[in-house]
């Protein structure tokens, strides 16, 4: 803060700041943090800008050095933050980065629930009802949203176009986060900030090979073009196998549904590339323009239809962004072209190619020296999805769809005291999708004592229906030959045809579904004992509206037809009534009960079994406790224990139609770490509960385990350093979502030398 004149401004996570239009003279600087303070005078001319370097030499605890940005948008303590956040820093990333697992680094923090079904498939969730293909984490990277373009709030892991080790920071907020964030922000967020060019120069090659015939090579450089033009360039390839396995002749484990294909490969293949440049400019101004592109080939994803084997995936993307000490306008594009992904239940092929741009402005600022701090800004949007194949139709969709969106948001934080913050958001977001919505935010937090703090929010968030879930028409199964049906039939159809021949088995989109949403309320506590320990401890009560089924059968069921637009089948208008009749009760006469009141008709009018559909029923309570304690020992070594604690209560309009939380009850880790200058080290263990799945076709027990992981690394020479990354060190085989692949060890070894 500028003494003289009470203008202030907070510095970013690197320390930087800028003070604009002000006037020649001398001033005082004061610079606070927590409770320390130091003063720095400066002289302001005319001619030129003032630069002022200060160093402090404060005894920062745990609490203090935990500075974070996701939760606000703003650079905050994490103390401060209005929502519990994750934290890893650069250092920390580094030491986990040979994996190239991005979901692995967030897997034992408190509240989060990582389910892991192959190599790269990976649901990250929190706080209950995960599923096949999790939608209620938002990913992002610089600010770019990673979401499959037809099933927004999906992340292709596969398709990560950097090293870990170029994460400059990554965060995991929990809780409703749509205030600041939108539809997607229902549990929680992820944010990754890589590194920039500027302050990275120099350059390293890895090079990792291990257990399930992993070979990987990752390398980047970063240096100046010019005088005042900076550029980073990354890329990397890998090569390996999967832990999946066919499933035509026999299973993994008991209850399982078998698969009409095998696989189509034994392999996953990986490159990806990306280019960056950034540019300073005056008054602390920033343009960086990034571009890259990921392929990823052979992975098996697990979804509520089944498993899905991927030809090849093409994911190229752009940035632009322009930042100044008050504003940052972004925009971003991403694209998808997805080829011949193999349905392995059903045989048939998808394919899937589309865009999403995103553009955004935002500001910030502080008020009434400093007490006070406000961010806002608004987004506009456009996505595109196309699922035809080479020969010009559409797999999955009965046409390319469009979604256009846009919101404003922000948020306004005033501390009334040294002790008491109060902060409040709220997002008003419209879509042609869905229907407009509003999403606050409000929280308390209150310094009970130096270096403990007491946060009391409630937050308002949605999940909003997707394309796949609205548009949707992909095949459950080999398409039926009925064909017999209508050679007997014929010489009482007077021509007409009936296309019996080839009747899909169809999961059909809802398009009448709104969205589901979540009241959460958030008690949490963080406190400093003995400026070694950290414990951080949050209650959690949510009330879900509107629940969002998964894929449920369209009939047969006491929600009656579940999807209006899939009536019962109508023969051809060509058809005489009494043949109709005839027809249909034929038809109710050969085909199984609950199978056959699914036949009806698409918009075309041809003939197809609309087996599978979602509808919006039901309420549900979930509550739990998310523990963190994390103890700095003597002779570098820390100590890292959590706990979570998940109940739910659900309240449905149809008892017999079952709906899971995909969540274990009780899940706990530990971790003993040991950093040194040349050496560091750790071994963690997480377990988890037994727990019930359903999720689509998939239904069944996930029995208890528990996973131990080792990493090791040694700094050989100044620029040369070797390691190893066990996963699974014991070889414990488990699946942690029914359905996915049974999953065992995986060891690696590495060696990266830099300059």
């Amino acid at each position: 803060m500028i003494q003289e004149t009470g203008a202030a401004e907070w510095t970013s996570t690197g320390g930087d700041y800028v003070f604009s239009n002000v006037r020649p003279g001398t001033y005082t600087l004061i610079f606070t943090l927590a409770n320390y303070s130091t003063t720095s005078m400066v002289t302001v001319t005319a001619q030129a800008a003032a630069t002022v370097v200060t160093k402090v030499e404060w005894p920062l605890s745990f609490v203090e050095s935990f500075v974070v940005e996701a939760a606000s948008r703003q650079v905050e303590r994490a103390v401060d933050a209005p929502a519990p956040v994750t934290h890893l820093d650069a250092d920390e990333v580094r030491r986990l980065a040979a994996q190239g697992q991005v979901p692995r680094m967030v897997a034992y923090a408190p509240g989060v629930n990582v389910v892991q079904s192959g190599l790269y498939d990976f649901n990250v969730n929190a706080r209950g009802f995960n599923d096949m293909s999790n939608r209620r984490v938002r990913t992002f990277v610089d600010d770019r949203d990673t979401s499959q373009i037809a099933v927004m709030g999906v992340t292709n892991w596969a398709g990560v176009s950097f090293a870990l080790d170029e994460i400059d920071s990554f965060e995991f907020v929990r809780g409703a986060g749509s205030a600041l964030y939108g539809a997607g922000a229902f549990n929680g967020v992820m944010s990754i900030k890589t590194k920039s060019a500027i302050g990275n120069p120099g350059g390293q090659a890895r090079i990792t090979a291990g257990e399930l015939g992993t070979s990987r090579f990752d390398g980047r450089h970063a240096g100046k073009l010019g005088a005042s033009t900076y550029f980073r360039v990354i890329g990397g390839a890998q090569h390996s196998g999967d832990f999946a396995r066919s499933r035509v002749t026999s299973v993994e484990y008991e209850g399982l549904p078998r698969e009409v294909v095998p696989l189509a490969q034994d392999h996953v293949s990986l490159f990806y590339g990306s280019a960056r440049v950034d540019r300073p400019l005056a008054s602390g101004s920033l343009l960086v323009v990034e571009g890259g592109a990921s392929h990823s080939e052979g992975h098996v994803s697990t979804t509520n239809l089944g498993r899905y084997q991927t030809e090849g995936m093409n994911q190229p993307w752009a940035r632009g962004q322009f930042t100044t000490p008050r504003w940052r306008v972004s925009s971003a594009l991403s694209a998808e072209d997805l080829n011949n992904s193999l349905g392995l239940s059903s045989g048939v092929g998808s394919y899937d190619n589309g865009y999403l741009l995103q553009t955004s402005a935002d500001t910030q600022g502080s008020f009434s020296r400093g007490k006070g701090r406000f961010f806002g800004g608004l987004s506009i949007g456009r996505l595109k999805a196309d699922s035809k194949n080479p020969a010009g139709v559409e797999t999955i969709w009965p046409e390319a769809q469009i979604v256009n969106d846009g919101a404003v948001f922000g948020q306004t934080d005033y501390a009334f005291t040294d002790r008491v913050k109060v902060s409040g958001a709220a997002r008003v977001e419209v879509s042609s999708l869905y229907d407009a919505t509003f999403s606050p935010r409000g929280a308390v937090i209150v310094g009970l004592a130096p270096s403990h703090t007491l946060r009391v929010s409630v937050a308002r968030a949605f999940k909003a229906p997707t394309i796949a879930e609205t548009r949707l028409q992909a095949a459950v199964a080999p398409p039926l030959d009925l064909s017999a049906i209508e050679q007997a039939f014929a010489p009482a159809l007077g021509g007409v045809r009936l296309g019996f021949e080839h009747i899909p088995v169809l999961a059909v989109g809802n398009p009448h579904l709104e969205v589901e949403q979540v009241t959460g309320l958030d008690v949490g506590y963080s406190g400093l004992i003995a400026r070694r320990t950290l414990v951080g401890v949050t209650y959690f009560l949510n009330h879900l509206e509107t629940f969002t089924s998964g894929l449920l059968p369209q009939v047969g069921t006491s929600l009656g037809r579940l999807n209006p637009d899939y009536g019962p089948y109508r023969p051809p208008a060509g058809v005489s009534p009494a043949v109709a009749a005839t027809l249909q009760a034929t038809l109710n006469a050969i085909l199984p009960p609950g199978f056959g009141a699914s036949l009806s008709n698409l918009e075309d009018g041809s003939p197809a079994f609309a087996l599978l559909s979602n509808g919006n029923f039901g309420k549900a309570r979930t509550q739990g406790l998310e523990v963190g304690v994390t103890t700095s020992l003597p002779e570098r070594f820390r100590v890292d224990v959590n706990y979570t604690l998940f109940d739910y209560e659900l309240t449905l309009q149809a008892p017999d139609v079952p709906i899971l939380p995909n969540t274990p009850k009780h899940q706990a880790s530990f971790a003993l770490s040991y950093v040194a200058p040349r050496l560091d080290a750790s071994i963690r263990h997480r377990w988890t509960d037994g727990f019930d799945w359903l999720s689509g076709i998939y239904a069944g027990p996930v029995p208890a385990y528990g996973l131990t992981d080792v990493q090791a690394a040694y700094l050989i020479t100044k620029r040369v350093r070797a390691g190893v990354d066990a996963s699974n060190l014991f070889d414990n085989e488990h699946y942690e979502m029914f359905g996915g692949d049974l999953l065992g060890r995986r060891v690696l070894a590495h060696v990266t030398t830099s300059w």
